[in-house]
């Protein structure tokens, strides 16, 4: 019986199936109140700058099919929606880089083995200076009741 004001949905949807999507957009828009907002954000397929090693970066590229397929559902179920991206500019030592991807801060290294982070370590390690600058990008689709 609850409505919200702003309903966010940040980098998680890929997690769901299309079926799900569904139920998660038709209940969404159901519980958002008169003058509410749907925020849902994703990296920006094709044109995401994170840093990678080989297997990251093939691993992230079938993540961000998936959702590239999901956000047309999502267009299609929304239908009046406004699109944006965000663009920050980042900034980490590698020092700090080696341990988010050990601790796999990225969905994508969810199912690595400890070996192929190992592994994916040296390489960012050679990879890539002591401090790592990039742009996160994130599309936005927008709904409004």
């Amino acid at each position: 019986k609850e409505v919200f004001d702003i309903i966010l949905i940040k980098q998680t949807i890929h997690f769901f199936n299309t079926k799900d999507v569904k139920k998660l957009l038709n209940l969404s828009k159901k519980h958002l109140s008169k003058k509410g907002k749907i925020f849902i954000f994703s990296l920006m397929p094709g044109k995401n700058e994170i840093p990678t090693f080989r297997k990251m970066k093939e691993k992230l590229n079938k993540s961000l099919e998936k959702d590239r397929y999901i956000i047309k559902i999502i267009k299609t179920n929304l239908q009046k929606y406004r699109e944006g991206c965000f663009r920050f500019k980042a900034k980490i030592s590698k020092k700090d880089y080696l341990k988010m991807l050990s601790n796999r801060y990225i969905s994508c290294l969810l199912e690595f083995t400890d070996n192929e982070i190992r592994i994916g370590k040296e390489e960012v390690k050679l990879k890539y200076e002591n401090n790592i600058h990039f742009y996160d990008k994130l599309k936005c689709i927008i709904y409004r009741n």
